[in-house]
């Protein structure tokens, strides 16, 4: 048990106010009475800036994806997308990996990205590619030992992490040909 008295309550106190005063400043408010006010709205202000930003990204995200599928190589067959992006997250890999294969019944798309010294790749075929052989956990699986990783997955979508970021070009530029030594045809 913790107890203030006698004149350290007044130095307690004043020393609360300074502080209360202080987070007004910062806050912006005119009256430290509205500061619970005020960091609501700018709470709520933040919320709003991460929805926006969040909604660019997606588009960004889009954008880099047509961009992809529009410069796909189309081999055996199968159409093939592999890239090594920057500072996108693994989610947002994911997601990208699943609208390819959702667009494109013939593609196989690896991609991957270094976010904070963590390597992560995805991969992603479509139902006519899987037919044709690709297999995304195989796929995912090979190119993540070039970084000294592992991973796998589904023969439609796979994850793996790569422990050596610096060799993350070379895994990706190696995907295309494990793709083709997978695919009939």
């Amino acid at each position: 048990i913790e107890a203030v008295t006698g004149q350290n309550v007044i130095a307690l106190i004043s020393n609360f106010k300074g502080i209360i005063d202080e987070t007004a400043a910062v806050l912006k408010s005119p009256n430290a009475l509205e500061i619970s006010q005020k960091a609501t709205q700018i709470m709520s202000e933040l919320k709003e800036k991460d929805k926006k930003l969040a909604a660019l990204e997606e588009k960004l995200a889009g954008s880099k994806l047509e961009e992809f599928i529009n410069s796909a190589k189309e081999e055996k067959g199968v159409k093939i997308i592999c890239a090594l992006l920057d500072k996108t997250p693994a989610n947002e890999l994911r997601s990208m990996c699943d609208k390819v294969k959702g667009e494109l019944s013939n593609a196989v798309c690896l991609l991957a990205c270094v976010n904070d010294d963590k390597l992560t790749f995805c991969a992603a075929c479509g139902k006519d590619a899987i037919q044709k052989g690709a297999n995304a956990g195989n796929i995912v699986r090979q190119v993540a030992q070039i970084a000294g990783g592992n991973g796998g997955g589904k023969p439609d979508s796979a994850m793996a992490g790569g422990k050596d970021v610096s060799k993350a070009k070379q895994a990706v530029d190696a995907a295309t040909q494990i793709i083709l030594g997978m695919i009939e045809g």
